[in-house]
């Protein structure tokens, strides 16, 4: 795309992800003076294929979404639910189905959006707005809840879901709750007269996508987009992470074992800060990262040839491949099929478990808690796995581990 020309919003989004796919759940992280009408306003304007699209609004009122995003939207396909129940003089927006639900509380939104799914079908558009307005109406754990809850859903009817939030407004625990269950995140900015957007997380896109931005001027309905630049942040960070998720442990428990602080170790992995070589030594060693020359003498390495592998089905619907068995871990390839599910742990330990998903989704029940896992995302269990399922129409590949 050529720079200092005139553009859309939904044409910055998809010069900045590769291009929305289907299933996605878009958070759009919103600084001071960012404006997020402009994303909004593109997200509200129908797709090519004329499917239906629902506003759920928490902060403002029905006469105030027509004066904001009315230009070029198809009243016939959208439909506004009124969380706000704010008083406004203007009527409805005209042709334009409005449903009611001042003062709903989350189970009233879950059950709207139940029946919203069940009779407006795969493909909907919906728009959030937002998850700021949800915390201050309910809690913090209230909207987070819906989050976690609406995101799989969203994703398995074969939509795209745009929500947004006041980034200062929340938690670092809150946002990084929202990042890991999300499909993309990117933060909106602003500097001056010039606007910004930066990528986040793009599940399933290359890695040169990530933390890539797009700096653009409003101009009434439409925006010029002035330059895109690579951050060119540290990939050290970004290594340190990968390698982290992998042996399963928490930024808190790394940062422990090396000898800095959490929010230091945070700051190292997204690239704010640099690493000194002592500090870095320290983050391989208790990786387990091997660095430097062997000792003389001792074996540099053991391969496990594929050749050696076996593979098993060990439940209905699930195909277990052993990569490595040694003395002290045995690593596996589980492989759950399209909407398979089960009410037992893959494996019979008491030990700790860790697991990495490789592709797809794949829901666990562990304890009293739910989760849902998508492709990159690591977990530490503790206790035995007391269901699981695939909630989508593709295989889900995870890479466990267990410790002997």
């Amino acid at each position: 795309m050529a720079m200092d020309t005139p553009t859309t919003m939904q044409e910055i989004v998809d010069e900045l992800t590769g291009g929305l796919r289907t299933g996605d759940n878009v958070v759009f992280q919103v600084g001071e003076e960012a404006d997020a009408d402009l994303v909004l306003a593109s997200a509200l304007q129908p797709g090519p294929d004329r499917a239906p699209l629902v506003f759920i609004s928490f902060a403002i009122s029905p006469g105030e979404v027509h004066r904001r995003f009315a230009t070029g939207w198809d009243p016939e396909r959208l439909l506004l639910v009124d969380c706000a129940g704010i008083v406004d003089a203007e009527a409805a927006p005209p042709g334009v189905r409005v449903l009611h639900l001042a003062g709903a509380t989350l189970p009233d939104v879950r059950s709207m959006l139940q029946q919203a799914m069940l009779d407006l079908g795969p493909g909907t558009t919906y728009v959030f707005d937002g998850l700021t307005a949800m915390q201050q109406r309910w809690s913090a754990q209230d909207a987070l809840s819906l989050f976690v809850w609406a995101c799989p859903k969203l994703y398995e009817e074969r939509t795209i879901a745009y929500w947004t939030l006041e980034r200062a407004a929340h938690t670092p625990a809150f946002l990084a709750k929202l990042a890991q269950v999300t499909q993309v995140v990117i933060d909106l900015g602003r500097e001056g007269e010039r606007q910004w957007m930066e990528l986040r997380k793009a599940q399933g896109r290359p890695d040169d996508l990530l933390d890539g931005r797009v700096e653009f001027v409003a101009e009434g309905d439409t925006v010029r987009l002035v330059e895109r630049t690579p951050l060119d942040r540290p990939r050290v960070g970004r290594l340190i992470k990968q390698q982290r998720v992998a042996a399963g442990l928490t930024q808190a428990e790394l940062a422990r074992r090396v000898g800095v602080t959490a929010s230091g170790l945070s700051q190292i992995e997204r690239g704010h800060t640099g690493v000194s070589g002592e500090v870095l030594m320290r983050v391989w060693a208790a990786l387990g990262v091997p660095v430097g020359e062997p000792d003389a003498g001792q074996s540099t390495h053991r391969v496990f040839p594929r050749s050696d592998r076996t593979a098993e089905e060990a439940q209905s619907g699930v195909r277990v491949e052993t990569i490595v068995e040694s003395l002290d871990m045995a690593l596996y390839v589980v492989e759950c099929q399209p909407g398979a599910s089960g009410n037992r742990p893959f494996f019979s330990t008491k030990r700790r478990e860790y697991a990495v998903v490789l592709d797809g989704l794949l829901q666990l029940s562990i304890g009293q808690s739910d989760e849902t896992l998508q492709q990159g995302d690591a977990i530490l269990i503790t206790e035995p796995v007391r269901a699981w399922r695939n909630p989508a129409d593709v295989s889900v590949r995870a890479l466990w581990m267990l410790p002997k």
